[in-house]
C-alpha cells in the first residue's frame, strides 16, 4: 500500500507568532490535516505541525495529535 503524507508547507509554519497563537495555529492545521485524512484513510496519512517556539506546547500538541488523531509524527 501506498499512502500520501499530508503536511504543511514551510510558509505556513508561523514561527514567528506570539507562543498562544501559534499553538493555536498548529492545532487547527492539525485538525485540518486530520479530516482530510479522515475523508480517504487509506490513501492519506497525515504529519502534525508543531509550535517550535514553545517547546512545551509542541510536545503538549504532538501528543493531542498522535492520541487524537493517530499521526505517526510530526514534519
Amino acid at each position: 500500500m501506498t499512502w500520501n503524507v499530508l503536511a504543511i508547507g514551510p510558509p505556513q509554519y508561523y514561527y514567528w507568532a506570539e507562543p498562544s497563537l501559534g499553538a493555536e495555529l498548529a492545532e487547527i492545521q492539525n485538525d485540518h490535516i486530520a479530516a482530510m485524512v479522515a475523508g480517504n484513510p487509506d490513501r492519506f496519512v497525515g504529519m502534525a505541525t508543531l509550535l517550535m517556539q514553545d517547546p512545551g506546547r509542541a510536545i503538549a500538541e504532538l501528543e493531542r495529535a498522535v492520541t487524537k488523531h493517530g499521526f505517526p509524527g510530526a514534519s
